[in-house]
């Protein structure tokens, strides 16, 4: 479970819209003591251990579930519940939108309880439906259920302070219809960052957007491959990008023992998976985005222009070596031809 940080905060109501993790659990301190809390999916009887929950609805279907909100604390607690339009930030972390916001999504759809009061150590089952329009787009939509807290308070100056603290889960709905699965390499821009060491290579940076062009949930995922290397984004040992219809990711690469060769060509190999649990009915395609990167190489250049021109020099040197050898040389034969007249004449 992972805690809620209250930060301090002054002025006007702030609002702490926080991620949805795996088990979401808050925990905030007032004049009641520490209230701890968690939220997750259920059936009827309390949590039965899934994520998320996850459907696949008609337009025009409903469908009902159940959520569990458990209060840890010593004190009845009565919690703000809310569903909204869901989101993934640039961290991939999911959210919601904050509380001053109104869903236009799937955040519309769910019909739940406004607040639930729970007594200490207590445990609420919350039931919550999901009715999708008839014109709802085919898809995947995703939203946030929460529970929250909020608790405000008056400054020194009289400004109202306040912390709303929120956890939740996630809720996916594929709305059925035509499914389009399809992903795009875009925005993309290289650099290459020369070592003026002629004896070592430089390195290219590359970046890009993985962009989800299609209806359903993905994991953005692939490969760059330049100059024989290959380097996997996300980077090994980090989690794989989901992303929803028409959202982006920024990936940025370094490519390093990258020698100049004025034009280094490459490619974004991009093997995106389906995100959904019913990852059979959906493949998405790969793509391949071609790059150039312009690398060149000065400093090599400059040591071979060097050695040229040395070469070049001592050309020249030896040249006009040549030339001072056969003067002397032709000097002296004019000598002997002058005095060998001279003793011809006595």
């Amino acid at each position: 479970m992972k805690p809620i940080t209250r930060p301090a905060v002054t002025g006007l109501i702030v609002l702490l819209c926080l991620l949805f993790p795996t088990l979401a659990h808050g925990d905030t301190t007032d004049e009641q003591g520490d209230t701890t809390w968690a939220v997750a999916p259920a059936d009827a009887q309390g949590p039965d251990g899934r994520r998320m929950i996850e459907l696949e609805l008609d337009p025009g279907e409903s469908a009902s579930d159940h959520f569990a909100v458990t209060n840890l604390s010593g004190h009845e607690v009565t919690f703000r519940l809310r569903a909204a339009d869901g989101y993934f930030n640039e961290n991939g972390r999911f959210n919601t939108i904050p509380s001053d916001q109104e869903s236009v999504d799937i955040g519309t759809w769910v019909q739940v309880e406004d607040e639930v009061t729970i007594p200490a150590k207590g445990v609420a089952v919350v039931p919550v439906t999901i009715t999708v329009p008839q014109d709802a787009e085919p898809g995947d939509h995703a939203a946030g259920i929460s529970a929250s807290l909020l608790q405000v308070s008056t400054d020194e100056s009289g400004s109202s302070v306040g912390v709303e603290s929120r956890v939740g889960f996630r809720l996916t709905v594929r709305v059925t219809g035509e499914v389009r699965a399809a992903v795009a390499v875009q925005d993309v821009e290289t650099s290459y960052d020369t070592s003026w060491n002629p004896i070592r290579p430089g390195a290219a940076t590359v970046t890009f957007k993985l962009v989800n062009e299609g209806n359903v949930r993905i994991l953005g995922q692939g490969v760059l491959r330049i100059g024989g290397h290959e380097i996997a984004f996300p980077a090994e040992g980090e989690s794989k990008q989901e992303l929803l219809p028409g959202d982006d990711r920024s990936f940025t690469l370094r490519v390093d023992q990258l020698w100049p060769t004025i034009l280094i060509k490459g490619s974004i190999d991009a093997t995106p998976e389906a995100a959904s649990e019913r990852a059979a009915d959906v493949v998405v395609p790969p793509v391949s985005s071609e790059i150039s990167i312009v690398a060149v190489p000065w400093p090599q250049a400059a040591v071979v222009l060097g050695i040229l021109l040395i070469v070049f020099a001592l050309a020249m040197n030896r040249g006009r070596n040549k030339r001072k050898v056969a003067d002397l040389v032709e000097q002296a034969r004019e000598e002997g031809r002058r005095a060998a007249n001279e003793e011809n004449k006595k």
